[in-house]
């Protein structure tokens, strides 16, 4: 990747119609639309990107008929994030306990649309000791429905808008420190220092602050005997919906909601009121500032509302659709089915197996990069030259990438 390009009669000076200073998906998108329709764009991130994984589930569940024919429309935008990088929207087959009485009707068709195709089977639960489990207790096994969800790695697709809209030639300026905003009349002055150099960054028009899906997560442990699923479990309830789930041999509920929750032993008590055995529940907040845990409202509204202020700006600017856009990684030649990505996975481990890599240890690396998992590949083996341990290896080859294709470099530390 190529450093900037710095003009030489005022280094310091750098003129933009557009300055982003926040970096998450919608930033990210919009950055590269700007990019596409001639702007003069810059990233202008403080500090480090965002690089370790931020989760959010699409949650398109519909609860009545009205909300069905909405989630068919929502459930597009998931389609064009998963054709444009397969491996970042994971579909997973989900069991919904609920109120609907109209689930028999709803069901089917919410999952005729996103698996297209007929979806005849359905999911199981094992159970051992399900006499302790109080939901499939008192008639509510009967309003168990099986759906489909998809898992998106939000920070990740991020991170590839980013990379596409520096490929229209927008400036990207990662590792900044001191960023300070000034009004300059028409323009706006960003002030930071980037590489042990000052910047003046003026703009048009700025784009700040940054959001992302966010939720709170209590892991907590089960005696190994008490249930088994074959299958995540999402309860919904009012103003609540609890997304049970296993994580790394242990037990997590995500616990998603519209509202600000001020009682958190509510979440303790909506946990031991489903697995009475609990035990070391532990809380964690995830995500920055959302408020709203649907992909679709997080997304396309902020979208929507941070394009009408770009666009009376600037008139040539115009929409652009997602369709479009490829992500770097998601270059592979395979439909869109769930099977054939985790195939092509194999695929690409049986190339990579000789340098001795856990099959494990490779599907994480391959769900973060997707296809750029071939030049990986490549390093490593030319790594073996110097080292067998293939832990190091695959750690230096995936942090020269990181280096070379995502501005992974040494953060400034103080603003001077």
């Amino acid at each position: 990747m190529q450093d900037n390009k710095i003009n030489d009669v005022h280094p310091s000076i750098r003129e933009f119609d557009v300055v982003f200073t926040g970096c998450d998906l919608v930033s990210s998108i919009l950055a590269f639309w700007c990019s596409v329709n001639g702007l003069r764009v810059a990233i202008v991130k403080e500090g480090d990107l965002q690089r370790s994984s931020i989760f959010t589930w699409s949650h398109l569940l519909p609860s009545s008929l009205t909300a069905l024919m909405q989630a068919r429309c929502e459930s597009g935008i998931i389609f064009s994030f998963r054709n444009m990088a397969p491996y970042l929207a994971v579909p997973q087959k989900m069991i919904y306990i609920g109120q609907s009485k109209l689930g028999s009707v709803i069901f089917p068709f919410h999952n005729l649309h996103l698996k297209k195709g007929n979806l005849s089977e359905i999911a199981r639960i094992k159970f051992k000791g399900n006499d302790r489990l109080k939901f499939i207790n008192g008639g509510l096994r009967k309003k168990a429905w099986v759906a489909r969800e998809y898992r998106m790695d939000v920070s990740r697709y991020a991170i590839g808008f980013i990379r596409a809209a520096y490929a229209e030639g927008a400036e990207v300026f990662v590792g900044c420190a001191g960023l300070k905003k000034e009004n300059n009349g028409d323009e706006i002055l960003i002030k930071g220092k980037h590489r042990g150099k000052i910047y003046d960054f003026r703009a048009k028009y700025l784009a700040s602050g940054e959001i992302w899906p966010t939720g709170i997560v209590a892991r907590f442990n089960l005696p190994h005997s008490a249930i088994e699923f074959l299958n995540p479990v999402r309860i919904e309830k009012k103003d609540l919906s609890l997304l049970f789930f296993h994580e790394d041999e242990n037990w997590a509920v995500r616990l998603e909601t519209t509202k600000a929750l001020q009682n958190l032993s509510r979440i303790e008590q909506e946990i031991k009121s489903v697995f009475p055995d609990a035990e070391n529940i532990k809380l964690y907040r995830e995500g920055l500032n959302c408020r709203n845990h649907c992909f679709y409202d997080l997304v396309l509204k902020k979208i929507q509302s941070e394009h009408h202020k770009i666009a009376s700006l600037f008139p040539l600017y115009s929409e652009m659709k997602l369709e479009d856009v490829v992500m770097p990684g998601g270059e592979i030649s395979y439909n869109n089915e769930w099977r054939s990505v985790s195939e092509f996975c194999d695929t690409r481990y049986d190339e990579a197996k000789q340098t001795n890599i856990d099959s494990a240890a490779f599907r994480k690396l391959f769900f973060r990069y997707g296809n750029e998992i071939e030049g990986m590949t490549e390093r490593a083996y030319e790594l073996m030259e110097l080292t067998r341990d293939p832990i190091e290896i695959w750690e230096k080859a995936e942090d020269e990438f990181l280096k070379e294709k995502e501005w992974k470099k040494a953060m400034d530390l103080e603003f001077e």
